[in-house]
């Protein structure tokens, strides 16, 4: 039996837990944005370099931190909120470099995920 989930509908990381079925999706402000079944080749190629490359230059110089490649969640919290029921912006990026290292607020990189600008601290 297929999942119908409305689209209209403003739904958490909690509810998120639950849809047990194996479409990609992220959560935008609540809102479901669908993603492509599968990545297409070049992108496949490309991550799949770029995550060989840093996974052998980390080793080289005995690193201590990881890469991780996708599909994972990253849960966005706005305002410090840690429940699952009041988080509402969950993405799977094609990777995640984590060295253990903490920022001050407001000294962190940005990036852009979706329409989102964010804190690599939010991330990490």
């Amino acid at each position: 039996m297929e999942l119908v989930l409305d689209l209209q509908k403003r739904y958490s990381y909690a509810d998120y837990l639950t849809w047990a079925d194996d479409k990609l999706r992220e959560l935008m402000d609540g809102f479901i944005k669908t993603m492509s079944p599968a990545p297409s080749t070049k992108h496949q190629v490309v991550c799949g370099n770029l995550f060989a490359n840093l996974h052998r230059f980390i080793k080289k110089n005995k690193g201590k931190c990881e890469i991780f490649t996708s599909p994972f969640d990253v849960r966005l919290p706005k305002n410090g909120e840690k429940a699952d029921n009041q988080i509402y912006n969950v993405i799977q990026p094609d990777g995640k470099y984590d060295r253990g290292t903490k920022y001050d607020e407001g000294k962190a990189p940005v990036g852009i995920f979706g329409d989102y600008e964010i804190n690599f601290i939010d991330i990490f």
